[in-house]
């Protein structure tokens, strides 16, 4: 992590929105860096992006973020399974064979 990821993720601790431009002025960076480097911080923490003309960003609660992380997880495996229903007898173990490996991953 960069020496402007971590800035940018001191400033968004104290839990309040911080505006893209603000951020662009603050690190004299394009609006692209800012977007990158939001995106890298936002497999790490959960980073909520708001778009648009006075658009920026804002650090979630990390138990929100862990709830709605593990509601996904169970989205996405219930759908795995419904696909699974739906498979040839060919495709039953593909599938759930990237079911295990995903409910062991993640």
């Amino acid at each position: 992590m960069n020496d402007r990821c971590i800035a940018i993720l001191k400033l968004l601790q104290n839990g309040t929105f911080i505006k893209r431009q603000t951020l662009m002025d603050e690190f004299c960076v394009s609006e692209r860096t800012i977007r990158r480097d939001i995106e890298f911080l936002a497999y790490h923490y959960n980073i909520q992006s708001f778009y648009g003309r006075y658009g920026g960003y804002k650090l979630l609660d990390m138990d929100d973020y862990k709830e709605k992380k593990k509601e996904n997880k169970r989205i996405k495996v219930d759908t795995l399974k419904e696909i699974l229903r739906t498979c040839s007898k060919e495709q039953v173990p593909i599938i759930e064979s990237i079911i295990s490996d995903y409910i062991n991953k993640v």
